[in-house]
């Protein structure tokens, strides 16, 4: 049984007063629990859009998303409970530490226990020293580090990704990808990843290819 997939995902945005372009056409997707995949694809071809409906962020025009064999629908807030994102630019906000910025979506939830956690977080990521710095005394590794920690802080079964390592350098884009690694496969967390970058794809459980809105695996 898929742990989340879509049937049939169509997507279309008008453009001016009379014309739509279709984005998506017909996709259907899959992944298991603990499965890390990687959707590819050239700029404009449909992949953020599909991320973004997987997500629940914006509305499909047609098709549907189930999650745990159930169709999203007054299950949609359950099943964005179980999400975390991890963006290329890292999201943090400048006036908070490290530590408040990781506690912040666990406090914002109301979670018991919001320091334990936030504090296990930092140390599974490797960051618990920094627990006091702010935003623009981190390098970018330990930005996107810091990012990852907020992520699994609030213990999403699901975490999605936009070129996650885009901004950083070759040797800090495999100390990032060591971490989602150890997440994955200790953690058991599924990872769904927009990349173009070859290291990633090569931890991919199976990859999928978007192609001017028509999804396939290869």
């Amino acid at each position: 049984m898929a742990y989340i997939e879509t049937k049939n995902i169509s997507k279309s945005f008008r453009i001016g007063l009379f014309k739509k372009r279709q984005v998506l056409k017909g996709v259907n997707f899959h992944a298991g629990q603990g499965e890390f995949i990687c959707l590819i694809g050239r700029s404009g071809s449909g992949k953020t859009t599909f991320l973004k409906i997987l997500a629940g962020i914006i509305k499909p025009n047609d098709g549907e998303i189930r999650f745990q064999d159930k169709k999203l629908g007054l299950f949609k807030g359950f099943y964005r409970r179980q999400l975390g994102f991890v963006f290329q630019d890292y999201k943090l906000i400048p006036h908070l530490n490290v530590f408040e910025n990781v506690s912040l979506p666990l406090r914002i939830r109301n979670i018991p226990g919001w320091k334990k956690k936030a504090l296990e977080s930092l140390e599974f990521t490797g960051i618990a020293h920094l627990a006091k710095q702010y935003p623009y005394q981190l390098s970018g590794g330990e930005s996107q580090r810091a990012s990852i920690s907020r992520t699994i802080s609030i213990n999403p079964n699901i975490i999605f990704a936009d070129e996650p390592t885009g901004n950083l350098d070759t040797e800090t884009e495999k100390e990032i990808l060591a971490v989602f690694q150890k997440i994955n496969r200790e953690l058991n967390k599924t990872f769904i990843i927009i990349t173009h970058e070859q290291d990633i794809l090569d931890m991919a459980s199976r990859t999928y290819q978007m192609k001017e809105g028509i999804l396939s695996e290869i």
